[in-house]
């Protein structure tokens, strides 16, 4: 990955809360688990999206513009959440077209899991 989400001079264009279904964090969880930690995958949809998902944080980068950061959904909230209970995050968006791909991207990566774990072994 080109840029450190890290990096004190690459400023978010926003940060909010965010609480993920339960079913969808535990899918994409379960996915790094048995496929691969860190997960990286490059999406076919939407096109020119490549995300990196690790433990502490989720990065979804443009491949168009050098891999610059999207979306970074970080501090899970962990301690005290059951598995049936929504994720409480928090999304950094880089890009102000970026909050149109959250849904799109959370979700063509659980669709890969539940295609990937379906195949046999």
């Amino acid at each position: 990955m080109r840029f450190d989400v890290d990096d004190p001079d690459i400023v978010p264009y926003r940060i909010f809360p965010q609480r993920m279904e339960s079913s969808l964090y535990n899918t994409i969880r379960l996915g790094m688990l048995r496929i691969s930690n860190p997960l990286i995958l490059t999406l076919e949809e939407p096109p020119n999206v490549k995300c990196y998902l690790y433990d502490e944080k989720w990065i979804f980068v443009d491949l168009v513009m050098d891999e610059f950061p999207l979306i970074v959904w970080r501090d899970f909230e962990l301690a005290g959440r059951g598995l049936h209970e929504p994720m409480s995050c928090r999304a950094h968006v880089y890009h102000i077209m970026a909050g149109r791909l959250m849904g799109t991207v959370l979700y063509a990566i659980e669709d890969y899991i539940h295609d990937h774990l379906q195949q046999p072994q």
